[in-house]
């Protein structure tokens, strides 16, 4: 499992990560489609959709699209699929 953070990425084999998940979040997750790796959550507020697609693209390893897209609050979740 990997884990980004900003512009830093966290492997799980290199360090400890431990990701803390809300009900809403792990019934997300576990209703994602198995084609979709990628989750993210963000402020909507410090950042432009456009600014997060790139984000989440990056490394660019393959082709993505965006699968689900959910306002909540200040919150925007997208989960990510490859093509």
């Amino acid at each position: 499992m990997k884990v980004k953070i900003g512009d830093k990425v966290y492997d799980g084999k290199e360090v400890p990560i431990m990701l803390i998940l809300n009900k809403g979040e792990r019934e997300q997750i576990a209703e994602m489609d198995p084609a979709c790796t990628r989750y993210s959550m963000y402020p909507e507020d410090k950042h432009t959709v456009e600014q997060i697609k790139k984000w989440m693209l990056d490394p660019p390893k393959e082709k993505w699209e965006i699968l689900y897209e959910e306002n909540k609050g200040n919150f925007r979740r997208k989960i990510l699929k490859r093509k």
